[in-house]
């Protein structure tokens, strides 16, 4: 914030807003202000100048918990509401399971997964229902209803990052003759997902040899995070133009991993900490503890 033209002052007044919780402790040992812990999806103030995480959560539908419960944090979770003014619902899709919070108790959303969850989507494929679209190791996409029906399953589509956007499917996908997920395709609205001929050709975006870290949708139009840059998809151009190029300089493995679409905009974490706001068209950093 700031204050100018006053006399006898600053012409700049700054006031932080945010300050460490931790005396400063994050990339390092020593204090320095206005600093903070980066960590996996997250800030973690109870452990000075330590890496941990910050998502994790456990299935506990038995007595015993399948250890593929633990392997990581959810990789996916939204809301979801039955019907008009019911109780709201966590749904969350982590390691093998797909569950579901609500009234503060945990519960399986239908079977257990075939396989390891990479990301996940409520996506309507044209029938006016929101499904909840898996996407697995091996390349298995499960289709599963809110409703706990039958699952459509197909082993022959390959996807790992998944988005519904303007009502098409995203997911990244692995081009021809490459082990990473480096490439973007579709399945328009309408049309099941779970149908490899509805799908697109995959068409690269960045670097082939980094993965897509994180599909979201900025104004409607579909965007791409990966360790090199922040990709908008310019539908004049038919083009993936990189929104931050500076990144190309200087990558980081986990840059957009914790991403969060707000319609108009989206914040965007950074690997090395921090996070960014892209609104489409310009990148600023928001960034806790700047002044």
């Amino acid at each position: 914030m700031g204050q100018s033209g006053q006399p006898g002052g600053e012409k700049h007044i700054t006031v932080p807003l945010f300050q460490s919780a931790h005396m400063g402790f994050g990339d390092a040992r020593e204090v320095q202000p206005y600093r903070y812990n980066r960590i996996f999806y997250g800030f973690d103030a109870r452990f000075p100048g330590e890496l941990r995480f910050g998502d994790f959560m456990q299935n506990a539908i038995s007595a015993a918990p399948d250890t593929a419960a633990t392997e990581g944090g959810p990789c996916w979770g939204a809301e979801w509401r039955a019907a008009a003014g019911a109780a709201p619902v966590l749904v969350f899709a982590s390691s093998t399971f797909l569950n579901e919070i609500a009234y503060n108790a945990l519960a399986l959303r239908g079977a257990t997964l075939a396989r390891r969850a990479t990301g996940a989507t409520f996506h309507d494929n044209g029938s006016g229902l929101d499904r909840v679209i898996v996407a697995t190791v091996n390349g298995a996409i499960v289709s599963r209803a809110l409703d706990n029906t039958a699952d459509s399953i197909t082993g022959t589509i390959i996807r790992d990052k998944l988005a519904s956007i303007s009502g098409a499917l995203y997911g990244s996908a692995t081009p021809s003759g490459s082990s990473r997920f480096s490439g973007i395709t579709f399945a328009p609205y309408g049309s099941a997902p779970t149908t490899a001929a509805n799908w697109s050709s995959i068409t690269r975006v960045g670097w082939p040899s980094t993965d897509i870290n994180n599909i979201v949708g900025v104004r409607g139009v579909p965007c791409v995070i990966k360790p090199e840059g922040i990709f908008l998809y310019n539908r004049g151009k038919d083009q993936w133009e990189n929104m931050m190029p500076s990144w190309e300089s200087d990558p980081h493995p986990d840059n957009g991993r914790a991403t969060v679409s707000r319609g108009p905009d989206a914040i965007i974490s950074q690997g090395r900490g921090g996070c960014l706001l892209f609104d489409g068209y310009s990148v600023r950093d928001i960034s806790p503890g700047l002044d």
